[in-house]
């Protein structure tokens, strides 16, 4: 890790109230200092109101200084949170005098990479805050806050415990033991704790579905033929007029999107033109973007009218049949899945958004509390689970084999350290803390 002392803007860019600077490494008390002239000595929690001057010795701002002691801070170095005005210049000109000083400027992710490296929270919590700070519905922040507090942390913890436990005892029976009814004891309980933990594991690895709605969202796409209503019934699935309405066939002719939340879940609604063979280039192109949506998404909704068939485009995709413009004729049709509705005067739409919150609710099958989010946590779950299942066979086999099952026993639990970052790559490091922002 490096010995660097690194700064940035904590706050997004811009003008605001208040912009905070950050400052974390062994040199941050004293670059701090020097910015302001305070020499006095500085304890944690520090807090005072000081000049600031630039490289030019001129007092540029007053701003609260705020100083955490090592390791009782947020990266586990030293650090000081500089809040001043929320000028883009003012804060460009304290980190530029900061650098001068010889501070660095942060990497993406590097404050949560060094308060990973020292020990102030596992991989899967340093996961968690970039999540948390993307998530885009109160749900969503909240089961961030809860792996953050170290939900998902302690059940994996709890779990490796009871694999060593498992371990320790099968490996203290073969190698120092000759008692058979012991022996028969240890297997059986051993048994006992990787069945239980193959549940376990098996429910976290599900819980990745949930956990990617939460973090990615459920994209719903508004399909099917010109003049059907698409574009009013978008505005009155979001509440807003975000789409332009027109009698006219063709008048959308490029995708809109807006986010809402059903059930907890970030949803993006998308209106898209209406398909037709047409020769216009412009109206083309929106209709390959209307088919490029449909790829992509989660649930169709597929609009058509009492003059208009619904268009066979979406046999592949999560679909919803929507009858629109019942104001002006009935449904009366067979098919007792179609929702009928009229996005103008505003009837059926309750309907709709409960058979659209029951396609989510059907996407979020896992109900526990706590989540896993990434690729890589599922990944290491996945592996870990293998290893308990070949443990397990090796286990019931007895003889030979139990010498096996405390290598599988042994993998599993090395999974697991993956899974908590205990032993990990630079490349995976890497990987995980690209995607921060850089003040994180």
């Amino acid at each position: 890790m490096s010995n660097s002392t690194i700064v940035a803007q904590a706050t997004p860019s811009g003008r605001s109230g208040v912009a905070v600077i950050r400052i974390s490494g062994p040199n941050a008390f004293l670059y701090a200092k020097k910015l302001s002239r305070f020499s006095k000595k500085t304890f944690h929690h520090t807090v005072r109101l000081l000049p600031i001057y630039d490289s030019n010795q001129q007092v540029i701002d007053k701003a609260i200084f705020t100083f955490f002691k090592s390791p009782r801070s947020y990266t586990g170095e030293d650090v000081v949170e500089i809040s001043c005005h929320g000028n883009p210049h003012i804060s460009e000109s304290i980190i530029e005098s900061l650098r001068s000083l010889g501070a660095s400027m942060a990497e993406p992710g590097e404050y949560t990479k060094r308060a990973f490296l020292n020990g102030k929270m596992d991989l899967s919590q340093a996961e968690s805050v970039a999540l948390l700070i993307s998530s885009r519905s109160k749900d969503a922040a909240l089961h961030q806050l809860n792996n953050i507090n170290g939900a998902i942390s302690k059940k994996i913890k709890t779990i490796r415990k009871e694999l060593m436990v498992s371990l320790s005892s099968l490996e203290f029976e073969l190698d120092v033991s000759e008692d058979i009814d012991t022996l028969k004891t240890t297997i059986r309980k051993s048994l006992k704790y990787i069945n239980n933990n193959i549940l376990h594991v098996s429910n976290l690895v599900r819980s990745h579905a949930r956990g990617s709605v939460y973090s990615s969202g459920i994209r719903v796409v508004i399909a099917g033929a010109p003049n059907v209503g698409k574009s009013t019934l978008s505005n009155r699935l979001l509440g807003a007029d975000r789409s332009i309405v027109n009698k006219t066939a063709g008048t959308t002719r490029d995708t809109i999107s807006a986010e809402i939340t059903i059930a907890g879940a970030p949803i993006t609604i998308v209106d898209t033109a209406g398909i037709r063979p047409t020769s216009d280039k412009t109206e083309e192109a929106g209709v390959n973007r209307a088919v490029s949506e449909i790829a992509r998404s989660n649930l169709v909704l597929s609009v058509f009218t009492h003059n208009t068939q619904a268009i066979d485009y979406a046999e592949d995709r999560e679909q919803i049949m929507v009858y629109n413009k019942e104001d002006e004729k009935k449904y009366s049709g067979s098919d007792k899945n179609v929702i009928s509705v009229s996005a103008l005067k505003n009837t059926g739409i309750k309907k709709l958004f409960s058979a659209i919150e029951k396609k989510v609710n059907s996407a979020l099958p896992y109900s526990e509390d706590t989540l896993i989010n990434t690729e890589r946590q599922k990944s290491a779950l996945e592996d870990c689970l293998v290893f308990l299942n070949k443990s397990k066979e090796h286990l019931e086999s007895g003889g030979l084999s139990l010498e096996l099952a405390t290598v599988d026993i042994r993998s599993a639990i090395n999974s697991l350290d993956a899974f908590l970052g205990k032993v990990t790559t630079e490349d995976i490091l890497d990987h995980v803390f690209s995607s921060f922002c850089v003040g994180k």
